[in-house]
Order: structure tokens, then C-alpha cells, then sequence
């Protein structure tokens, strides 16, 4: 039985070559690794993995510098469909205009071509963290929004719990007063007095 792998990583570039030898050298380093020659190949792949939320790749790798589509606008565009998405960029320019940008877009780190197994390992590791940070950040939100939900569902159904005791009430007061005549049965006057009312033990 194989292992499970340590994430899921996809690796864009217009360079066959460098998506080769980076997918087969990542994949040894214990990643399931996957690759788009072009940025609209890269979304579609996106697409169909964040449809199993299961298969969703955890970091996107992808070039700036590419011809139908740039690493920049792929980033927006990938972040659209999994906001939990972590994105590195690789560059072999490197200036420090290009690196603030791919920031903005929301890459959280810059590595320059070419680079070594070792330079990326941390930058994997580092964009792991976040990932999982990120999917527990998410996870802590649904429940907490749900908990809320609930909370209000509950808020705008017990007034109509309360209504329905009072008029229980009201009604056994009205019986009990026409079997025993001339008693005045009063009815209450305000929501909030039939709330005590209803409150109070029998």
C-alpha cells in the first residue's frame, strides 16, 4: 500500500522541460505532483480538483513570465476558484517590482530560476503550513456560521413557541371562567405579560 502523499502540488510553466524534471523531483520528495503548460490549462485543471474537495491541489507552482496567460493573472484567477489555495511563484527575473506584484496577487513566496531541491524544500514546507492554517481557518468559519444560524433559527422560532403557550393559556383561563360565571377572566394586555405568564408554573 503506498503512502499517502505529503500534498498535492500543480506546476505550471511554458517549458515542458522544466514542468518534466520539477514534477519527477518533487514526486520523489513525496508530493503527487501535476502539470499545465499554460495558465488556462492550469485553471481547468483547478476546476476539475476542486470539484472533490478531497483531490484539491494544495499549492499551485507556477512561472511568471508565460505567454497566454502570466503567473500574476493565474493566481487571481486560481485563487478565485480556491481562495485556501497557497501560490509560489518562480522567476529567473528577479526584480523586486515582479516580486511585489506576485505578493499582491497573492503568491506567498518568490523563487528565482534556476534553483535547487534544496532551495525549495523549506518554501514547500513553509506554503504547507499555511495550507493547512488556512483550511482550519475555513473549517473554524462554516461551524461558527452554522452555530449562528441555528442561534438565529432559534431567536425568530420562540416567539411563535410562546404565542402558541399563551393562547394554550388563554383558552383554559376562558373555559374556567364561563364554568364558573360571574367570574371576570382578564386577559393579558401586553406580549410581555403573557411571556410571565407563561413562564410561571402551573
Amino acid at each position: 500500500m503506498n503512502p499517502a502523499p505529503l500534498a498535492r502540488l500543480l506546476i505550471v510553466d511554458d517549458e515542458s522541460a522544466q514542468v518534466i524534471a520539477l514534477c519527477r523531483t518533487l514526486a520523489l520528495e513525496g508530493y503527487a505532483t501535476a502539470g499545465a503548460g499554460s495558465g488556462p490549462e492550469a485553471l481547468c485543471a483547478l476546476r476539475a480538483a476542486a470539484a472533490d474537495r478531497a483531490g484539491a491541489f494544495d499549492v499551485l507552482i507556477t512561472d511568471l513570465m508565460m505567454k497566454d496567460m502570466n503567473g500574476i493573472a493565474l493566481l487571481r484567477a486560481a485563487q478565485d476558484i480556491d481562495p485556501d489555495l497557497v501560490g509560489l511563484v518562480m522567476t529567473g527575473d528577479g526584480t523586486i517590482d515582479t516580486a511585489i506584484e506576485a505578493m499582491k496577487s497573492g503568491a506567498l513566496d518568490y523563487i528565482l530560476k534556476p534553483f535547487t531541491l534544496r532551495t525549495i524544500r523549506p518554501v514547500l514546507l513553509r506554503a504547507l503550513a499555511v495550507r493547512r492554517l488556512r483550511l482550519e481557518n475555513a473549517q473554524l468559519l462554516r461551524r461558527v456560521t452554522v452555530a449562528e444560524a441555528l442561534r438565529e433559527r432559534q431567536r425568530l422560532q420562540l416567539p411563535q413557541a410562546v404565542l402558541v403557550r399563551a393562547r394554550r393559556l388563554l383558552d383554559d383561563e376562558l373555559e374556567a371562567g364561563l364554568a364558573h360565571e360571574p367570574q371576570v377572566v382578564r386577559r393579558p394586555q401586553t406580549i410581555l405579560e403573557v411571556e410571565r405568564r407563561v413562564d410561571q408554573p402551573p
